[in-house]
Order: C-alpha cells, then structure tokens, then sequence
C-alpha cells in the first residue's frame, strides 16, 4: 500500500502583507468617509438649527407676543411701561466680520428712515445669541438666486413685522437702506463643507443641501 504524505499549507509572508496592505487601505478610506460624513450632517444640523432660529422671529413678528419694555424700549405710542403693544420688529442678525460665528435675535424698534440694523443706542433689546458648533462660520450672503461668483460679507439684519410674515431683509453694506428681495446665507464648516439658507421677502425660509 502506498502511503502519500499531507503538507498543512498557510500563508506566504508576501500573500500576508497584501492582505495587510489591503486591510490598511481600506480602513482608511473608512475613516475619511466617515469623517467626511460626520461634517456633512454637523453642517447640515447648524443650518437647520439657524433657519429655525430665523423661523422663531418670524412666529415672534406674526404671533401675539409682545415686548417688554426695558429702558427706554418702547414700542407703543404712549408711554414708556406701556405693554402688548405690537409696534416692534423682531429680527436676527448677522455679522461675518466680528461675530462670524454666531449671530443674535432682539428686539427692533422701528426709526423714521429704517435701516433695518441692530442697534443697542435706538434702544433695541437682544434676544439669545446663538453661537455654531465645531467650529463651522457664517461666511458670507448672496442677494441672487442665480449664483454669486463672491459671496458679500458684513452685517445682515431680517425683520419680521406684525401682522405680515414678510422678511424685511437689509444689508448693513447698503447706502440705501431699502429691503432686499432675497439673500441665500451660507454656513461653511471647518472642513469647507457648505450648507445655504434662503430667505425671501415673502416669508419663505429653507434650507438648500
């Protein structure tokens, strides 16, 4: 009878290190997908949340809340302690140069020529501030719905008036201080990551991913 001999078979050392060069490479297009993804849904979160904070002012503006006086804050006709007069704007503003970011809601009340803008000496009161996560910014505005090739940049005011749900849009660049018709706000996360929102003078708020 004859007998044949069995050799137990494994790996080569060059068969190992392809796996574990293979293995390497694929671990770390993991990786990088996954953090991509992680900025992405950050990014997208951060605008969401600013859109709501937007949309709150809006509800402010068209629903039955009224502003407190502080100071010499007095939204009424009569005089100052005077409440449930509904005669103030509610607003949110951004500023890319000095706070860019975060940005803030108050409450505005209305001058003879409005420019719109934030201001503590008209006796204006700040709301909340609401400062973005990980590190992402408000980078800049576009005034067009076809594109900007260079977004602008400075102090962006919205206001939101009762009863009309219309936004009131001014731009603190503007020598004019009359209403812009729309502005696309752009949050850039750390990684370069871009989300807009769009706001029109009708009222309409959305977020464009």
């Amino acid at each position: 009878m004859i007998r044949t001999r069995k050799y137990n078979k494994g790996f080569t050392l060059i068969e190992l290190l392809v796996c574990m060069i293979i293995f390497v490479i694929m671990t770390a297009l993991l990786v990088v997908k996954y953090g991509n993804f992680s900025q992405n849904i950050l990014v997208t979160n951060i605008a969401y949340d600013t859109a709501l904070a937007i949309r709150t002012a809006q509800n402010y503006g068209l629903s039955v809340k009224t502003s407190a006086v502080v100071g010499s804050l007095d939204c009424s006709s009569g005089s100052v302690g005077d409440e449930g007069k509904f005669q103030c704007s509610y607003g949110v503003e951004f500023d890319t140069s000095s706070s860019p970011k975060s940005f803030k809601t108050f409450v505005h009340k209305p001058l003879p020529i409005e420019n719109g803008q934030y201001n503590s000496l008209n006796s204006d009161l700040p709301m909340t501030t609401y400062n973005l996560r990980s590190n992402a910014s408000i980078s800049g505005y576009c005034f067009t719905d076809t594109g900007c090739a260079t977004d602008a940049t400075g102090k962006l005011d919205i206001l939101f008036r009762r009863p009309d749900p219309a936004a009131m849009i001014y731009f603190g660049g503007d020598t004019n201080p009359t209403p812009r018709s729309y502005v696309k706000i752009t949050i850039q996360g750390s990684d370069g990551t871009k989300r807009y929102i769009s706001i029109r003078s009708n009222g309409q708020i959305s977020v464009d991913i």
